[in-house]
């Protein structure tokens, strides 16, 4: 619920800003970035080249005292050195007539219509003139402009200014060159055409597709070769080569001298031939002509480069294809869902930054992919949705799942070391009511004693005490993996294997045990020094299974563990006053704890409410701390048990009571001494002799 709750409002945020583009300025400027590292550094067919009127070619002309604006005469001598041109696209507005005279038009229409292959611009505008169109312009413009139908999304325009005559009747082909770059100045996209009343005029740089029937409108889409043009919002979503000259360049006055060279019949490095089958683009280049227009690709490129990309996109079917806004839709959900899932389910912050940044890059990183080929998927608005769902989720998950995560870990911390906390904060499900079954080593410790110590202090005194040594025996258990279950007025009951099993549970139980009495030592010197009694404590542990979890009610619960394994332990603690040992442990404790510590075998018991005997033994130590006298000791005492198990009662006692005599505080020494006296007196033996009554002395 919390997912699906996360999801949907982010994905409503994102779809939100997606559907309303307040992203998109950021967006476009995200686009040209991607323009200049992944698109096509040149078109796939090279038909394109480019003629600039640069500032070396007003240089020379001034040098020649030929000023700006140039004879038009001029452009008829470039026309006829490009007559193997298959089009050649004249971006200059000729709307005056010379101020050459009527011979300078004149001279340069009979150049264009021994070409027969220009292409002139014209200029729509928003000015509201008096009256229609006229009746020539108007009858011009249907018979040798015009697409028989109309675009809806195309631009409308109020009038259009065309070439002058004799021009006008010398061209191939004529569109419009009025375009207007996006709302932050660069020129990213194109219509293809523009209305003028119910005219539609194709734009400059595809009129020569709408002159030859490649470019057509059928329902209201444009078609090219038949074929669908991919557009956005109803434009050409241009894609320009990251090149900074992807079309061959040349200036003006290259081909100048090239049609003086070849009339004078010299060779030139630009034939004639050289153009044959090209399309040519002549334009202005030079800083004050006023003809500079920035792109994705660079801040600042010229109208021509503008005009030959649409040409190269039209003609090679390169156009950027924009995906239907359903795939971003359905792209926004998916981010958000993944996100919203990591947030929600993870609760280690660098896991949740690990999955932003790996969202975030896959976020960039499908877009990017579509780019390269050709498909534009909105960059930003993937990106957008990681960070919206991470900021949302992540407040939330801080704000309610972040404060119970706190208060647990406030709370587990004070009976389980930091490791087992966070494995309970990974996985909340092991805290559900009714718990899991698990195989622990359970652990009871109980102060021997301690009524006759009651009776000695006052009731707060005595809790000090209790206090301090319940704080020894946590830090020694919390610091070797263990759970403090519970205290039990001065018993503590604790366990390992739960909720995070080791390979070195028992291990660890059995060291923490050896170390609650070294810890116990240090104690009792502070409280004789305190004048206080000492205190002596008993261990009992036990392997074996058990259910761990959240026990007890709606109201009140714990977190423990509870089954025959807890009771067996806290048998075997009581039965330490029997034997007058220290630490008793079951076999299955000391089997799987390893060969590093120092045992010595009671016998097989059967506690109350048990009818399976339980082998049990003493813990003495680690064998790196076993001195030569103790080694010598258990030597003896497991050469007594041995007589023992072959029922060589007397012999045992014989080593039993010399154990007992050199040692009188050997516990387990003095109970078989005592028991193998007893035995012997009964005569013959009908029962093992190792397995023991918890009467038996």
């Amino acid at each position: 619920m919390k997912i699906a709750m996360l999801w949907i409002v982010c994905c409503a945020i994102a779809l939100f800003l997606f559907g309303t583009e307040l992203l998109d300025p950021f967006e476009w400027k995200t686009f040209d970035r991607y323009s200049r590292v992944l698109n096509p550094a040149a078109p796939p067919e090279n038909t394109c080249i480019l003629i600039e009127i640069d500032q070396k070619s007003l240089e020379a002309a001034s040098n020649q005292f030929v000023y700006w604006p140039w004879p038009r005469q001029t452009y008829a001598d470039v026309l006829d050195h490009l007559s193997e041109a298959d089009a050649v696209f004249i971006d200059l507005f000729f709307l005056e007539n010379s101020s050459y005279g009527v011979d300078d038009d004149v001279r340069f229409a009979e150049g264009m219509r021994a070409a027969g292959n220009v292409y002139l611009p014209l200029r729509l505008t928003n000015e509201k003139k008096t009256g229609a169109i006229p009746p020539d312009d108007l009858a011009f413009l249907k018979s040798r402009i015009a697409l028989p139908a109309t675009v809806g999304t195309s631009p409308a325009f109020d009038s259009v200014d065309l070439p002058i005559e004799p021009l006008r009747s010398a061209l191939a082909g004529a569109g419009n060159a009025t375009v207007s770059p996006d709302h932050d100045g660069v020129f990213r996209k194109i219509p293809l055409t523009s209305t003028v009343g119910t005219l539609t005029i194709p734009q400059f740089a595809s009129s020569r597709f709408a002159r030859s029937g490649a470019l057509t409108v059928k329902d209201g889409r444009f078609l090219f070769a038949g074929e669908p043009v991919p557009l956005y919002q109803g434009t050409a979503l241009l894609r320009y080569y990251r090149d900074k000259r992807p079309f061959p360049t040349w200036s003006i006055l290259d081909v100048f001298n090239a049609f003086y060279d070849t009339k004078a019949g010299k060779e030139t490095n630009l034939p004639r031939s050289y153009f044959r089958g090209k399309t040519v683009f002549i334009g202005p280049t030079a800083g004050g002509l006023y003809d500079q227009k920035p792109t994705p690709v660079a801040p600042v490129s010229t109208g021509i480069l503008i005009n030959a990309t649409l040409h190269a996109n039209l003609s090679t079917n390169t156009l950027f294809r924009p995906v239907p806004p359903a795939a971003t839709a359905v792209l926004i959900a998916v981010l958000s869902l993944g996100m919203s899932l990591i947030v929600i389910r993870t609760a280690s912050l660098s896991a949740n930054l690990i999955g932003f940044c790996l969202l975030t890059i896959l976020a960039f990183g499908i877009p990017a992919l579509f780019f390269v080929r050709g498909v534009y998927l909105p960059i930003l608005y993937g990106p957008a949705t990681v960070i919206i769902t991470f900021l949302i989720g992540a407040s939330y998950s801080y704000a309610t799942e972040g404060r119970q995560r706190r208060e647990i870990k406030k709370t587990f911390t004070r009976y389980m070391d930091k490791t087992l906390v966070e494995h309970v904060l990974k996985n909340p499900h092991l805290l559900h009511p009714g718990g899991e079954r698990y195989r622990i080593t359970v652990f009871f410790s109980d102060m021997a004693g301690f009524t006759t110590l009651s009776e000695k202090l006052d009731p707060q005194a005595l809790a000090l005490v209790l206090h301090r040594a319940h704080t020894v025996f946590t830090r020694v258990i919390i610091s070797h993996g263990g759970v403090i279950d519970k205290y039990i007025g001065d018993a503590v009951m604790a366990f390992w294997g739960a909720p995070l099993t080791r390979p070195d549970d028992e291990a660890q139980a059995c060291t923490a045990a050896l170390e609650c009495i070294k810890a116990l030592a240090e104690l009792n010197r502070e409280l004789a020094g305190e004048g206080l009694s000492p205190i002596a404590i008993r261990i009992g542990m036990h392997t074996g299974e058990a259910i761990v979890g959240n026990m007890g009610s709606e109201q009140v619960f714990d977190y423990t563990a509870v089954g025959d394994t807890v009771n067996l332990a806290s048998r075997l603690e009581g039965a330490n006053k029997y034997f007058g040992t220290t630490i008793m442990a079951s076999e299955e404790t000391l089997s799987r704890a390893g060969e590093a510590f120092v045992s010595r075998e009671l016998g097989m018991i059967a506690v109350k409410g048990k009818t399976v005997p339980v082998r049990i033994y003493e813990l003495l130590g680690t064998r790196e701390d076993l001195s030569d006298e103790l080694s010598r000791r258990c030597a003896a005492y497991a050469e007594a048990v041995g007589l023992l198990k072959d029922r060589k009662i007397a012999e045992a006692e014989r080593i039993f009571a010399a154990l007992a005599e050199d040692y009188p505080q050997d516990g387990p020494a003095r109970f078989h001494r005592d028991r193998c006296r007893k035995l012997l007196t009964q005569g013959e033996l009908t029962d093992d002799p190792f397995h023991i009554t918890m009467t038996d002395k």
